[in-house]
């Protein structure tokens, strides 16, 4: 019998079931990116993404499901004299 929902998998979606395949899923997901990734790049999860504008009607913190992070350049320490 076809699914009466077209696109979509009810009992995947149902929010009792939701979070713990979709933690699942993704811990997956970036165990197989960094195995293909690294050691250029990183895939990593829930980092967290500021808005840091004062005037921004959309100011929030937004957590992706997953980043992926190049290589760090080394920051130029720049001392100055006493």
């Amino acid at each position: 019998m076809p699914s009466p929902f077209p696109g979509m998998d009810p009992y995947l979606e149902r929010p009792a079931l939701w979070p713990g395949l979709h933690v699942a899923t993704i811990t997956h997901l970036q165990a197989d990116l960094n195995a293909r990734l690294l050691p250029h790049y990183i895939a990593q999860i829930e980092t967290r993404v500021y808005v840091m504008r004062d005037d921004d009607p959309a100011r929030n913190l937004f957590i992706p499901d997953m980043t992926l992070k190049g290589p760090q350049r080394p920051r130029r320490v720049v001392t100055r004299p006493p």
